[in-house]
């Protein structure tokens, strides 16, 4: 496995926000200015049960909306 703080790794390329230099995806910061890295939350959150908690919410939140009209 190679280092992703080595300037010479060949893995997929992004730009520093910071510096405007290539880095590597995965790297945790900038091996050129030493800027840390934030990962979108997309890498943050761990797939799982997002459909399940929405439909909870869903069905407990939305009832408090419904009124009955007899």
């Amino acid at each position: 496995m190679s280092n992703p703080t080595d300037p010479t790794h060949t893995g997929p390329q992004v730009f520093c926000r910071h510096c405007g230099q290539s880095m590597p995806l995965d790297a945790p910061a900038c091996p050129h200015c030493g800027m840390a890295v934030a990962m979108p939350p997309s890498y943050l959150a761990p797939p799982g049960r997002d459909w399940l908690v929405a439909l909870l919410l869903s069905v407990f939140l939305g009832s408090l909306g419904v009124t009955a009209s007899i």
